[in-house]
């Protein structure tokens, strides 16, 4: 039901998403900075669950405080946006989407 997803060499995990390919509920650990893709419009409270890595001792609280319905919910949610922000098709549409927006604004 759930995959550890700690940081890797560089700030983010790639076992975050293939834990949400998976259809697992990723534990991210991460230390310094909590870096998470496409913040501005994606609520990661109801995609993973997050822990500094100084609270790794918290998983097993964290974990048993989710319900069986809570866990469905997540596995939901990253069903819901998994092909539009997490597959090679969908970042590449979201990047040309971006590079879009602020050429529009420059062409103003």
């Amino acid at each position: 039901r759930f995959a550890l997803c700690p940081r890797g060499y560089g700030p983010s995990s790639f076992r975050l998403y293939e834990a949400m390919a998976l259809g697992a509920v990723p534990i991210y650990v991460w230390a310094e900075i909590e870096w998470l893709p496409w913040r501005d419009a994606l609520d990661w409270g109801t995609l993973c669950i997050s822990v500094e890595a100084d609270e790794v001792d918290r998983i097993p609280e964290l974990v048993h405080a989710h319900t069986p319905d809570d866990v469905q919910a997540k596995r939901l949610a990253i069903a819901h946006v998994f092909d539009d922000y997490f597959t090679l098709r969908g970042t590449c549409e979201r990047i040309v989407e971006r590079l879009g927006d602020g050429a529009d604004a420059g062409d103003s």
